[in-house]
């Protein structure tokens, strides 16, 4: 077929067309000459496999029909092409744009319509095949294509194929000829496809997968099916090509190897059955076996063995030989569980896009291998492959490395919901979906269900594909979320075999947990929207999940922040989301939503769910004679893996430490131990026990040391604190200010200062502005997308219309020595408002002393109930530039927050206020501290400020103030200058993260109306000085 006729029939808005002249869905083998080669691999030294990736001439039409048919043709023309890399997104190098949508499509058009206005790529290269492949059949591979693929070879059309998450082979073998050979692919951007990959990530554009060749004899392997049990049965499905031709004596002959490449079985098995034309039997030769003590494949534990497979010719001649991964395990859905092995796994799940800042789509081997080590040290077991198949090699690392996987259909119709999973027009693609996924990634023995897709609503074409899927592997139950979506939990059991809603409340979780008769296990399929700086209300979540039986975990929406890196007018980098490419429609920063950085930085919050999951538990016994408890929550291990060491601090410094006997707790298990803690009777100061569990041993994810689990418990002690001797201040009162001198310090209050105004001490100022009454934080994205439109029912919504950003002052006064004022005190009165008609806010600040203990502040802040749900309740100082190092005694050693503080244990930390505040792509509140004892900022000569508070008060310092971070889109639109921003308060909300849409930040921690009292010291520093024992004294 000609380009123009081809062009003619719209082939891009036919959605009964999946595919033209493609080979059916297979697994992913390679070729190999003998066994030994296929043992050994990688298919880059078989003689029968060719890489086409590179540099591949390209151009960019407007619409399909702009593109020359002689850009497809034998001689290539001579102007107008460019080079761009192959894989690779051509929305990634300089051509048309990246387009990020999340429910809503990027253009108006219906089903199956799409705008006439469609980029479309025309990409070509030559190739030649080697002299050993002549008069072989000879097959072209394209592993991903975003989104209609049309090939040409040698100005002769070859097939074309949608679905741009999975593979296209073509039998090319008649269209070559000797010598240099012409390929052309032609790739249409909008299809009706299209409609059917609404997913919640960035449209992208071109070849962004490995293409390559691979050579057969005319009788070859064209699919094995592996399956292994726990039991040690193999079953090896082979099915051989071509169809319709007689093989009289050829076998297909299979030997197991282990991970040493040891051989397993005592000689090769061997079947010839089933080799003959299909009329006679199915062209497929099935060998079974039962393998004596097999290790089995688990998470914990991925034991891998290398099933090799021939194909033997009737003179005993091996024909070709290909290889794949085998674990032996079972799954089964039994008495609400998802049994692996038999055990009730919990699935510490997140779900995970392919996503790389530079590249797009075209993620590479080693960046897929960094995201397996980064789940892998924070305590993940599984990962859903949202919202499509993943590269092939993600699957191989995840049997490798050990995570469970759901693997998920490439279906997704969030804008037209329901309808198309009815529209019989789209029944072929639904069905082509879901079989080339299970077809394509069968024999990974990571995967442990599959998914029919993603908000597509329900209809008979999912029905279709749970048959049909449910018919080809019934060893592996399924998952769909739009089975029981809109709390419809007891309904879907014909197409899905867990209940996986979105998004549900840990109320709502409990209450299906206690109540409900189905017999099907709840795997929450997103939960926990990681949008910014998030994640709170993970401990809630967990204990759920421990304590109620039928609740197995989740999967945290979503793994990377999607951004995309770019540099502004100045060269200064940044991440670019929705509508920074003139992308319109879009959804501006919900790309945003990972628990990483596009780096693979961690965000503070992976913390937090690296503790909740953590595989051992730690806790208190009989703590007088140093007697704990240590919990394995493995599965299928002891806690041989691991080495212990444990230490006594008082105060947050280390006092004495000890490493734990070597242990072997069986999984499931718990045992006593007892520490030599010395003093166990109790001791000055606070006194905590920190157990930890590192790695023994090099792991292939990370390395000796690693940190897997901590456990703090508290010690008897014995809190004592030295009265310092009293001074009695100086006060003088002039003009309605008041200046308060003991020896060398000097603390100066203004009414129209807000207050305490300066600080001195040594004649050197502490302070740049003093304690100022503050209800705002830059909002974090569960507060309210400050992006967006139509945020009135968020936190967000109700601080704009209050005002709490901008308070004005009504009322100030500065107050001492007169009646109802303390001798030796300055009581300083405020009264605020936001907007409209509200009730004054009311702030009294007492201050007392000033001199070798610090200047004591007292805080009263009443606070009117239409100011309810404030993001704070506290005041903000302002010190100078230079005081940028910080020590602390609290939670630490990274940000901590109300409601995500259970990975953050009680103890000293060293950083700098640059180093606490973390880039998130849209600038938000961070840098938090809970249940601080004290904190000293202090400048490169020792010069410095000390706040000592109670224990309980939330402490927050920022290089910028807060409104500088809230008017920032973008991280290139802070200030280049920095400072340091002093946050005290009485409270603080959390961070929320139960979706990303409603008001998700839990009632009790949230901050509610009334009248809030707490006191804290400010003391001055000089060199020399050690916090910990001012702090003492």
């Amino acid at each position: 077929m000609d380009l123009r006729s081809l062009v003619a029939t719209r082939f891009w808005e036919k959605p009964e067309l999946t595919r033209l002249n493609c080979l059916p869905g297979r697994a992913t083998l390679y070729p190999y000459a003998t066994a030994d080669e296929a043992l050994a691999g990688p298919r880059e030294s078989s003689p029968w496999f060719q890489s086409l990736n590179g540099d591949w001439d390209f151009r960019l039409a407007g619409k399909p029909e702009d593109v020359d048919p002689a850009w497809v043709g034998d001689a290539r023309p001579a102007d107008g092409w460019d080079e761009v890399a192959v894989p690779g997104n051509w929305t990634m190098q300089g051509y048309d744009r990246p387009h990020y949508t999340n429910v809503m499509m990027p253009f108006p058009d219906l089903p199956p319509t799409v705008p006439d206005d469609n980029p479309t790529g025309v990409y070509r290269r030559t190739f030649e095949v080697a002299p050993e492949w002549s008069g072989r059949r000879v097959v072209l591979h394209f592993g991903g294509v975003e989104s209609v693929l049309a090939v040409w070879v040698n100005g002769e059309f070859v097939g074309l194929s949608k679905d741009c998450r999975l593979p296209a082979e073509y039998d090319i073998t008649d269209h070559l000829r000797d010598g240099e050979n012409t390929l052309a692919a032609v790739v249409v951007r909008w299809s009706d496809g299209s409609f059917l990959e609404d997913q919640d990530h960035w449209w992208m554009a071109g070849i962004y997968r490995d293409i390559y060749l691979y050579s057969t004899a005319d009788t070859y392997i064209e699919d094995v099916f592996a399956r292994a049990n726990a039991k040690g049965a193999l079953e090896v499905d082979g099915r051989i090509g071509p169809p319709r031709k007689r093989h009289e004596g050829w076998r297909l002959r299979a030997q197991l190897h282990d991970a040493d490449g040891a051989a397993v079985l005592p000689e090769a098995l061997e079947a010839s059955d089933g080799i003959a034309p299909p009329w006679e039997a199915p062209q497929v030769a099935r060998i079974r076996a039962d393998v004596p003590d097999v290790r089995l494949w688990s998470a914990e534990e991925p034991h891998l063995y290398t099933l090799v497979v021939s194909l033997v010719d009737d003179a005993d001649c091996v024909v070709e030989a290909t290889s794949c991964r085998v674990g032996f395990r079972d799954i089964e859905v039994k008495d609400r569980e998802l049994l692996l092995n038999g055990q009730a796994v919990i699935l510490n799940g997140v779900n995970r896009h392919d996503h790389d800042d530079t590249l797009g789509k075209a993620v590479t081997r080693d960046g897929m291998l960094a995201d397996i080590r980064l789940m892998k040290q924070h305590n993940f077991n599984a990962v859903r492959t949202a919202h499509y198949p993943n590269d092939p090699v993600w699957y191989e690392l995840c049997d490798e490395h050990g995570l469970y996987v759901i693997d998920e259909a490439n279906v997704e119709t969030h804008a037209y919901e329901s309808e198309l999973t009815h529209d019989p027009r789209f029944a072929a693609a639904f069905l082509d979906r879901g079989m080339r996924v299970a077809q394509r990634d069968k024999n990974h023995p990571s995967i442990i269900m599959w998914s029919l897709g993603n908000e597509s609503g329900y209809g008979p074409n999912h029905d279709a594909m749970a048959g049909w899927i449910r018919g080809y592997d019934p060893t592996r139950p399924i998952h769909y979320e739009g089975g029981i979506r809109w709390n419809r939990w007891s309904e879907g059991k014909a197409i899905t075999d867990v209940v996986c809603p979105m998004y549900p409340s840990v109320k709502g979780l409990v209450e299906w947990a206690t109540t409900t008769g189905d017999d099907r296990p709840l795997i929450t399929c997103e939960y926990a929207h990681a949008m910014g700086n998030s994640s709170g209300n993970l401990a809630e979540y967990w204990q759920a999940i421990r304590e109620h039986h039928g609740l197995q975990g989740g999967f945290i929406w979503d793994w990377v922040d999607q951004g995309i890196r770019v540099k502004d007018e100045h060269g200064v980098d940044y991440w670019a989301y929705g509508g920074d490419f003139g992308d319109e429609p879009n959804d501006k920063n919900f790309c945003i939503n990972g628990m990483i950085w596009p780096d693979r930085t961690p965000h503070p919050a992976m913390e937090e769910i690296k503790k909740l999951a953590q595989p051992v538990e730690v806790t208190a016994a009989r703590l007088e004679y140093g007697e704990v408890i240590v919990e394995n929550r493995d599965y299928f291990r002891d806690l041989g893996w691991l080495r212990g060491t444990w230490e006594v601090s008082v105060d947050g410094v280390p006092e004495e430490s000890g490493d734990l006997p070597r242990l072997t707790t069986p999984p499931r298990a718990s045992e006593g131990i007892r520490l030599s803690i010395a003093a166990a009777q109790g001791a000055s100061g606070e006194r905590r026990l920190t157990v930890r569990f590192a790695l023994a041993e090099d792991a292939d994810w990370t390395d000796a040391g690693h940190e897997v689990a901590w456990s703090q418990i508290e010690l008897p002690s014995r809190v004592e604190t030295a009265a310092a001797p009293a001074t009695a201040p100086d006060i003088s009162i002039t003009d309605g200010a008041a200046v308060v001198t003991v020896g060398d310090a000097t603390a100066t209050f203004t009414a129209d200062g807000g207050g305490l105004s300066s600080l001195t001490a040594s004649g050197s100022e502490l302070l740049t502005s003093g304690p100022r009454l503050n209800l705002w934080r830059a909002p974090v994205d569960n507060d309210g997308i400050k992006q967006w439109d139509g945020q009135r029912g968020k936190a967000l919504g109700r601080w704009l219309a209050n005002g709490i950003a901008e308070l004005s002052v009504r009322e100030a006064r500065v107050d001492s020595g007169r009646a109802g004022v303390p001798d030796g005190a300055v009581l300083v009165r405020h009264g605020y408002k936001g907007t409209g008609d509200a009730a004054l806010i009311t702030h009294v600040q007492s201050y007392t002393g000033v001199g070798a203990r610090g200047l004591h502040v007292a805080e009263r802040i009443a606070l009117p109930e239409e100011y309810a749900d404030p993001a704070r309740v506290g005041v903000t100082l302002t010190l100078p530039a230079g005081f940028e190092r910080l020590i602390w005694y609290g939670r630490g050693p990274h940000e901590s927050y109300c409601d995500r503080k259970r990975s953050a244990h009680i103890g000293q930390y060293r950083a700098t206020v640059s180093e606490l505040f973390h880039g998130f792509i849209v600038p938000c509140e961070t840098g938090g501290i809970e249940d601080l004892r004290w904190a000293a900022l202090r400048d490169e000569e020792g010069n410095g400020l000390m706040v000592i508070g109670d224990g309980h008060m939330h402490f927050g310092v920022l290089p910028y103030p807060v409104a500088a971070v809230d008017r920032a889109g973008h991280t290139n639109e802070l200030p280049l200058e920095q400072g340091v921003y002093v946050h005290l308060d009485a409270a603080h909300a959390g961070m929320g993260g139960d979706d990303g849409w409603t008001r998700n930040t839990h009632p009790e921690y949230r901050v509610e109306p009334g009248t809030f009292e707490y006191e804290f010291r400010l003391r001055p520093l000089r060199p020399g000085d050690d916090p910990g024992r001012l702090y003492q004294g």
